[in-house]
């Protein structure tokens, strides 16, 4: 794969940069370029969450930057929602073709990702790969390595690592909102996703299975 680039987007939040970490080390010829909602870049790999979750997750990092207020509110909701849409939009206008990676699955489990990638791209990955890969990019590493940036809007460009970039690595952060707003953020994604002509099953039910 000498000279290829591969491109990986997606929703942000949902372990873009990981699986960027990744896929770098592993084809160390290849231009790896990490993209949310470009739309002249067909993403090759695509990472995806629980949209109410990429919510509260993109809203936790900016409140602790100081970039948004410490209660999340109705506006912050559309705030964050328009500021990802145009990625979604990219998203699903590719439906086929790529390798679809879901957040809810890869990240508590890294073989999900590894056993993917080597389907995908016809490789094996040697499980000193996968230890040493996991060790060197997982949620502690990256946690470290994020402690070093002063706030969100610092980037470390080697890694894609922002300050503050990881808050628990995990599922269900809609429970750490009040009911008024977790009940207008499932109706504003249900809305959302009303458009959509993505025919991914999982792809909606990882969004949508939620909803109150």
């Amino acid at each position: 794969m000498d000279d290829t680039t591969i491109v990986i987007g997606g929703v942000p939040r949902s372990a873009s940069t990981f699986v960027y970490q990744v896929v770098k080390d592993l084809f160390p010829d290849c231009n790896v370029e990490k993209v949310h909602g470009n739309d002249n870049q067909r993403p090759l790999l695509v990472t995806y969450r629980n949209l109410r979750d990429v919510v509260v997750s993109m809203w936790k990092a900016w409140s602790r930057s100081g970039m948004m207020g410490q209660e999340l509110t109705k506006e912050g909701v559309d705030r964050i929602l328009d500021e990802i849409s145009p990625t979604l939009n990219v998203v699903n206008a590719h439906d086929s073709d790529v390798l679809w990676l879901q957040y809810e699955h890869f990240v508590p489990d890294h073989d999900v990702l590894y056993d993917a990638l080597e389907t995908f791209f016809h490789i094996e990955i040697l499980q000193e790969t996968r230890e040493g890969l996991s060790s060197q990019y997982g949620l502690a590493a990256n946690r470290m390595r994020a402690a070093k940036l002063s706030d969100f809007r610092c980037v470390d460009t080697e890694t894609q690592i922002h300050g503050y970039h990881i808050y628990k690595g995990k599922s269900g952060y809609v429970d750490e909102v009040s009911s008024e707003i977790a009940v207008y953020l499932s109706e504003k994604v249900w809305q959302l996703l009303q458009g959509w002509d993505c025919k991914k099953a999982d792809y909606y039910s990882s969004f949508t299975r939620f909803r109150r």
